[in-house]
């Protein structure tokens, strides 16, 4: 190892020329053990004791940081583990929930769009906010087709109680004609809905 100086504006830093087969670099949090004898040399030859030591030093501290990192690398495999099985859970959900819908509906409750491949399982009370029972709830989901699920999904179109469309100022004319909604559409709604479509209606919807 050899040791030179290098000098900038008031500071002095030590600069480590180490020449070896496997070097191991500690932490600055993890540099306390002091090298005695290196007197004024900036080479130090080390002796048989001080090598036991340090050797030491060495071989425990890298079985720490693979012990460290054997336990991080476990718990992120137990952590992906618990999210791939949540994701399943929720996609085997979504699966029996927009099936119900399929079975109930038959077609978009706004046109009629029929393909089952392209109906998509609408949660009125959106699935983020509703608790267990509410997101697999038949009652807190319409049957649309994309272009009318993005509509009520981003809040251009709500109902009210009865079924009756509410179309957003926001979403002008052209808009509305290319995306097939019309003032006279209306939807069938049973009296366990009307609680969802509340809420769809009061924290959804864009009036203005």
């Amino acid at each position: 190892m050899e040791e030179t100086l290098w000098q900038e504006r008031d500071k002095t830093y030590n600069i480590y020329n180490i020449y070896a087969e496997k070097v191991v670099l500690l932490d600055v949090n993890d540099r306390k053990y002091v090298v005695k004898g290196l007197g004024q040399s900036n080479i130090w030859y080390g002796n048989e004791e001080e090598d036991r030591k340090v050797e030491t030093i060495i071989e425990n501290y890298e079985k720490d940081k693979i012990n460290k990192v054997t336990e991080i690398e476990k718990y992120t495999e137990e952590l992906e583990g618990k999210e791939k099985e949540a994701v399943v859970k929720v996609r085997i959900n979504q699966d029996k929930f927009r099936e119900k819908l399929i079975n109930k509906y038959k077609k978009c409750c706004l046109c009629n769009v029929n393909m089952n491949e392209l109906l998509v399982a609408s949660h009125i009370k959106p699935w983020s906010i509703s608790d267990a029972n509410e997101k697999l709830d038949i009652h807190n989901g319409l049957l649309m087709c994309p272009n009318h699920d993005k509509l009520f999904d981003r809040g251009y179109i709500s109902f009210d109680d009865t079924g009756r469309i509410l179309i957003s100022e926001k979403l002008d004319d052209n808009n509305r004609m290319y995306m097939n909604i019309t003032p006279t559409m209306k939807i069938d709604i049973t009296e366990e809905n009307i609680k969802y479509i509340k809420y769809h209606r009061k924290n959804v919807f864009i009036e203005k």
